[in-house]
């Protein structure tokens, strides 16, 4: 029998749309853009995370084309995607005209930076029903940490790190991660997936403390989801929590002090089907509901 795991539910707008918030209330959610990427360039200096990632990035950069732009086999991408200097028309139509292409960069791109070797990133593609001949992937793997090569070398740090400091490695909040002979090829992802977490925990920790000085009463709903938080706030207190959490991110970025900053814009909502299912649809009434709210 499989078990319920709230942290990885089924994204079916049907089920999820069951979890609503009060009546009085509505769900005020914030969801980190590229949390774990942002903490790799600002820890790995890699100069191409930083074109993607850093304080002067192009908000119309998407991560799969770019990587599938440096690839021979996607270079039509470049017919509508310019990897340095992209529009939000140009990458929109290339989502658009190359969706199966771009799918199998995005497998790709996620399998290497999971740390998967040649075997597993095929294995992966296939999984997904994407066939590609493996001296293909090969040349691929290749060329991709050729791409990211400033990551490898960071990567390779953290292993030197671990065996120094005899199984452990500090978090970019310097909190202490173990980490076992079996998951060294994992180190990357682990650090940064930790690393993110610890973000959203200190954040979490500003939230509360600035809700009770300022008397908003913000309910934890799911309020550690992933890179994620979600809280049950009161419809007459909706703009305060906003500029709350405004505020948290700002103080949160305060005390990192990286030159990149984290990112993520408060939003409304309903119930978690709307947050979760891209193409779930309000009714008109609700979406005016939910724009008089912040009007």
């Amino acid at each position: 029998m499989a078990k319920l795991n709230i942290q990885n539910q089924v994204k079916v707008a049907e089920y999820l749309e069951c979890y609503v918030a009060r009546e009085g209330y509505v769900i005020l959610q914030k969801d980190y853009a590229a949390l774990e990427p942002t903490v790799l360039a600002h820890l790995s200096g890699c100069p191409r995370y930083q074109e993607l990632y850093g304080p002067k990035s192009n908000p119309n950069q998407d991560v799969y084309l770019y990587v599938g732009s440096k690839f021979p086999q996607f270079k039509h991408f470049l017919d509508y995607y310019d990897p340095d200097n992209p529009t939000a028309e140009g990458r929109d139509e290339c989502k658009k005209l190359f969706k199966g292409d771009r799918a199998i960069c995005k497998e790709f791109h996620l399998a290497c930076a999971y740390g998967a070797g040649i075997n597993r990133i095929q294995q992966t593609l296939n999984n997904k029903e994407i066939f590609l001949e493996r001296e293909d992937v090969e040349k691929m793997h290749q060329e991709y940490w050729q791409l990211f090569a400033e990551v490898k070398k960071y990567q390779r740090r953290l292993i030197q790190e671990k065996n120094r400091r005899g199984g452990w490695i500090k978090s970019a909040t310097g909190m202490p991660i173990s980490i076992s002979e079996d998951k060294e090829h994992d180190i990357l992802n682990t650090m940064c997936q930790y690393s993110g977490h610890s973000l959203l925990q200190w954040e979490n920790y500003f939230i509360e403390q600035e809700k009770k000085r300022q008397g908003i009463e913000m309910n934890p709903w799911i309020n550690d989801y992933h890179d994620e938080m979600m809280f049950e706030v009161p419809i007459e207190q909706v703009k305060e929590g906003i500029q709350l959490l405004i505020k948290t991110q700002a103080q949160l970025n305060d005390m990192l002090g990286w030159d990149i900053k984290i990112k993520g814009d408060p939003e409304l909502h309903l119930n978690l089907g709307a947050i979760k299912c891209e193409d779930y649809e309000y009714s008109e009434e609700q979406k005016l509901f939910l724009k008089e709210l912040i009007a």
